[in-house]
């Protein structure tokens, strides 16, 4: 057990990252990616950890790249971590949407296979948020608002289940919108 931060060195190189493994002594294996470019601004809301223990060096084999293992002893940012409670409310509330906008769209005399669409392209629209939100691709964090937030004690729950609804209102939108049905027809239809 112990983390452990794993960076190339190469002549050429313009920019370098450090992979840091963390291998805690039960649970799975944590994988982090630490990028120069980012601030600490940008770090302060994730969860850090500091072991220090002694750096180890492999020797370089001529020709290669050298690479360099040291153990950290400065706090380590973590990255996005969603749990199961995050996917089942995410789930969960995506489906009551779903339902919902279903039901509602029954009285606008919208036929049964429109009002489906509309709802089952939210749904999909929406995981495609929460899968955005779980590979920290979509950064509601930085958001400042969004931010004070989470500061002052907003659930962590709120933006995974917060970035599937959004979505699931875009694909909703896209659904209804019949330009932009249009041109996703043309695509998937390859004209």
């Amino acid at each position: 057990n112990g983390t452990w931060q794993v960076t190339a060195i190469s002549e050429p190189a313009q920019r370098s990252v450090r992979l840091i493994v963390t291998i805690p002594e039960q649970g799975p294996v944590e994988v982090d990616i630490d990028r120069p470019q980012a601030t600490e601004a940008t770090r302060a809301t994730s969860t850090t950890i500091a072991i220090p223990t002694p750096t180890r060096q492999i020797a370089p084999v001529p020709g290669a790249p050298e690479i360099l293992l040291e153990s950290s002893s400065t706090p380590i940012s973590r990255g996005k971590m969603v749990s199961v409670l995050d996917l089942s409310l995410s789930v969960l509330m995506l489906g009551l949407v779903g339902f919902f906008t279903f039901r509602v769209t029954a009285h606008r005399r919208l036929s049964l296979s429109e009002r489906l669409t509309r709802s089952l392209a939210g749904c999909a629209l929406g995981l495609v948020g929460y899968i955005l939100y779980a590979l920290g691709s979509l950064p509601l964090e930085r958001i400042p608002w969004v931010r004070q937030a989470v500061t002052a004690g907003l659930p962590d729950e709120v933006l995974p289940v917060s970035a599937s609804l959004l979505f699931f209102g875009l694909g909703w939108w896209m659904a209804a919108n019949p330009h932009v049905r249009r041109i996703v027809g043309r695509i998937v239809s390859g004209h």
